[in-house]
């Protein structure tokens, strides 16, 4: 599994790329969609935010970087 701690992403870091990776898949390596009716749009979205977030650690509450960066 890819480590999102790290600011790069396979296929372009634009939010817009992480979207269309998560909505639609990646049918040649065997990863599914993540769309409706599994996910809302919004849930799609805040995969997304979430995703691109995790590499920066000012970016994250400070309940979610304690569990991503354990030890600072």
């Amino acid at each position: 599994p890819h480590d999102f701690t790290q600011a790069s992403f396979k296929g372009g870091s634009r939010p817009e790329d992480v979207y269309a990776r998560v909505r639609f898949g990646i049918p040649a390596v065997g990863m599914p969609a993540h769309g409706p009716p599994q996910y809302t749009e919004r849930q799609v979205w805040d995969l997304v935010r979430f995703a691109t977030a995790l590499p920066y650690q000012d970016r994250l509450p400070p309940d979610v970087r304690a569990l991503v960066y354990p030890n600072p």
